[in-house]
């Protein structure tokens, strides 16, 4: 049978056996990749796309840039804040798997 690599290692890892092999259970070990794969989705489908309209504004004064940047910012913003949230989110998720994984193996 197969078996999940550790995440932790070293000697504490080696000697406690077959046991050490479990699977990270939890909240936070099923949901930290898919909010991180949110994140990140979320830059692809909100971020880029308001990037790429701002990058087409004429730079030569014949375009309202301040039209331009009320359009863009509020979107911008409040998707940023929701990207820095799932990020925020997925990192708290791996960092109690760790901690779990290595009260665990002590």
């Amino acid at each position: 049978m197969l078996r999940r690599p550790r995440l932790s290692g070293g000697a504490a890892g080696a000697a406690a056996g077959p046991r050490a092999a479990r699977p990270v259970g939890g909240l936070a070990g099923r949901g930290g990749g898919p909010v991180g794969l949110a994140g990140f989705a979320l830059t692809l489908l909100a971020s880029v796309p308001l990037n790429e309209w701002l990058a087409t504004v004429p730079l030569d004064g014949t375009a309202d840039l301040a039209a331009a940047r009320a359009r863009y910012f509020g979107p911008w913003d409040a998707w940023n804040w929701a990207r820095t949230i799932a990020a925020g989110a997925a990192a708290l998720c791996l960092a109690l798997v760790w901690f779990e994984d290595g009260r665990k193996a002590a």
